[in-house]
């Protein structure tokens, strides 16, 4: 990446998710997932860290370090296991909806579905929709990070759920579209 003192944009991209961690209030709730193909088996997505408050322990540190400390070992692994993830991670905040809460999934991606296995876009998009339930809303938010990232796919899948997606061609812009993606209604 141009003037980010040699990073990758895999680098920036943490690292702008890092320095976002302290905008958050200790009652947030957060997780983390990686996702490419065949991560963990045939499975697309490995949960990284569990869904929980901030505040709170995992395995004895506060989740907040936690969370910076895993942030920190993802490398990029396979392909891009987008559509299984997406309808995975989906699943489980529809499944753990906490009332009086945001609800909401973000993806981050700089690539298009490459798992020649996964369900299809319009299957994905039709299965998301289905799931919606305005009484329990949660939101996916998608974020494509570079021009090789599948914008349309990632509108189609954002809408379905009722939300936006957003873009950032230039890596070093990321931190301000992830702030505006989080705080954008």
């Amino acid at each position: 990446v141009p003037n980010s003192g040699g990073r990758t944009k895999f680098e920036v991209a943490i690292d702008a998710a890092l320095a976002g961690l302290p905008l958050f209030a200790d009652d947030s709730e957060l997780g983390l997932w990686h996702f490419s193909t065949r991560l963990d088996g045939d499975r697309d997505y490995q949960e990284l860290v569990p869904l929980g408050p901030l505040s709170e322990d995992v395995n004895g540190v506060p989740r907040r370090e936690y969370l910076t400390s895993f942030a920190g070992r993802i490398r990029p692994a396979n392909d891009t296991g987008l559509y299984d993830t997406a309808l995975a991670a989906y699943e489980k905040m529809t499944a753990e909806y906490v009332p009086g809460k945001v609800n909401q999934v973000v993806i981050l991606t700089d690539g298009k579905n490459e798992d020649p296995g996964s369900i299809s876009l319009e299957e994905l998009v039709e299965r998301l929709r289905e799931l919606y339930d305005p009484q329990r809303p949660v939101q996916l938010i998608t974020i494509a990070y570079g021009a090789d990232a599948d914008q349309e796919a990632l509108r189609r899948i954002s809408e379905a759920t009722g939300a936006k997606s957003y873009q950032s061609l230039d890596p070093n812009n990321i931190f301000q579209v992830m702030v505006h993606a989080l705080t954008d209604r």
